[in-house]
Formats: structure tokens, sequence, C-alpha cells
């Protein structure tokens, strides 16, 4: 896969369409040669009860990135301090 970039800031956690809670967001983007699509990994940062049980109920997750821009994201693991997400799709600027 392709590096494309990196996005970070501070944007909003958006857990079955309420807005949650602030999250800091550090998020490489590649470009997936098999299938076309840009994919983004990396990790975010937020109230850890909020990320718990987005977590642990598979809830529907966006990110709302300060541009406003949103990013559908799915929570690949848990950890004390945040979590590490994966997102396949568009991701603004890319």
């Amino acid at each position: 896969m392709e590096h494309l970039g990196t996005i970070h800031g501070v944007g909003r956690l958006v857990v079955n369409a309420a807005d949650v809670c602030e999250a800091r967001y550090h998020i490489n983007v590649y470009k997936n040669e098999r299938t076309g699509f840009n994919t983004a990994n990396d990790n975010i940062e937020a109230d850890s009860d909020e990320l718990h049980r987005a977590w642990s109920t598979g809830a529907t997750c966006l990110l709302r990135l300060e541009t406003g821009d949103e990013i559908i994201i799915t929570i690949d693991d848990f950890t004390d301090t945040g979590v590490t997400i994966g997102a396949n799709g568009p991701i603004p600027g890319f």
C-alpha cells in the first residue's frame, strides 16, 4: 500500500448519530492497490468511557474532523489511552 499522507487534529466522536465527545486523532492514509480505495488506520484519543461504550457495542461511529468532514470508522482495539481505528472509503483530502 502506498502511504498518501497523515491527518491529525482535534475533532468529535459521533456514535449512533449522537455527538458524544472531543477526539484527538492521528490517522495515516494509504491507497490500497488491490481494491482501489483509500484506507486509514491509527488512533484516536477521547473520553475512555465513551470509547469503551462505542467499542463494546459495535456502534456505528464517525470521526468529525476539524474541517467538519466526517469519516466512518471502525474501532479495532480499545486501550486505556485510546482506540485503534480503521476506515475504508472516502478520506477527505485524499
